[in-house]
């Protein structure tokens, strides 16, 4: 028969002396076998719970289906806003009105501060145009233009609340700066659509606009 093997190495001694568990390690571990071997009379230690330290039970009855009253917090922001509106005014009494504007200056229609209400929007219609022709709006509020003809490109600057209908193809695109609550209708070709520091923009698009970029 083959020679038994050799014993361990002495490392191997010196590691398992190093390990050895110290004598707390030895008492916890005799106690947690000690309460296992008790079986169900473990839970006789345990100190029962009476039911007026039950919070489920204690509940007062306001705090049961207790709705959050935000009045407070919608009054703080009403008052915030009212500054607001009052800082905006203060600000627009400086201001000079501007006179509206719908005028073709060279190859460029100008439609300026063209305003209407926020029950009632202005409307102008705009069918005087051609294709070598662009459409500028700006600084318009409560507003709705229709473009009717065939136009190189439609610029929108500065507006609010303002729609722009255009029925015609559209040869280089339209152009969206600054503004809020803008809705672009594109009844026929428009081949880019460009948007820069805006917010709430809408655009519709047909069957010859679908492919818009």
């Amino acid at each position: 028969p083959p020679p038994p093997p050799p014993p361990p190495p002495v490392e191997f001694f010196e590691k398992l002396a190093k390990n050895k568990p110290s004598e707390e390690d030895a008492k916890a571990r005799a106690a947690l076998f000690a309460d296992i071997a008790k079986g169900t009379d473990i839970t006789k230690g345990l100190k029962k719970v009476s039911d007026s330290e039950k919070r489920h039970k204690n509940r007062e009855e306001k705090e049961i289906g207790k709705v959050t009253d935000f009045s407070e917090l919608e009054r703080k922001k009403a008052e915030r806003q009212a500054e607001l509106e009052k800082k905006r005014a203060a600000t627009g009494e400086k201001k000079v009105a501007k006179d509206p504007k719908l005028a073709l200056e060279g190859k460029q229609w100008k439609v300026e501060n063209q305003m209407g209400t926020r029950m009632e929007k202005k409307h102008d219609v705009l069918d005087d145009v051609n294709m070598s022709q662009s459409v500028v709006l700006s600084d318009c509020e409560n507003y709705l233009l229709e473009i009717t003809g065939k136009i190189n490109m439609v610029i929108i600057n500065d507006c609010k609340n303002t729609g722009v209908i255009m029925k015609g193809n559209v040869v280089s695109g339209c152009e969206l700066s600054k503004g809020n609550k803008i809705e672009v209708q594109a009844c026929g070709t428009l081949p880019s659509f460009i948007i820069d520091r805006c917010s709430e923009v809408m655009l519709y698009t047909s069957e010859d606009s679908r492919e818009v970029e």
